[in-house]
């Protein structure tokens, strides 16, 4: 099981602060977290020290859910950048999401492999998306 309390320990690059010396805001971010990665990890954990970049995140992230780029597109992109800049974290967080938006597995395959994700459409379909 993991363990669900931040630890310095657990974290080489940034200290965090203790669990029961967090706001009401930087704890919102903290249980956001652990409650979708099952652990205080990745780079939202950082924002507990700037909480109010945490909460221009979440504004972006669902402005950009309202704005109508289909789920499957935006995992997608995400995995390419991901890949493309060597991600890891980013690609743990949303090759899963990618596969429940209806990326296929072949798809992610070739990109983790990094292979232009056009090498997986048949010729007859690339013109539709350039």
């Amino acid at each position: 099981m993991v363990s669900k309390t931040v630890s310095s320990e657990q974290f080489s690059r940034v200290s965090l602060p203790p669990l029961e010396q967090l706001n009401a805001e930087q704890r919102a971010i903290y249980e956001r977290t652990v409650d979708f990665f099952g652990a205080p990890i990745g780079p939202r954990m950082v924002l507990l020290q700037t909480p109010e970049i945490g909460t221009a995140w979440s504004n972006l992230q669902a402005a950009l859910e309202r704005s109508g780029i289909p789920r499957n597109l935006a995992e997608l992109s995400i995995l390419i950048v991901a890949r493309e800049w060597n991600c890891q974290f980013a690609w743990y967080a949303h090759e899963g999401p990618a596969l429940a938006a209806g990326v296929s597995a072949e798809m992610i395959d070739t990109i983790r492999n990094g292979r232009s994700p056009y090498s997986t459409v048949p010729m007859r379909r690339r013109s539709m998306l350039m």
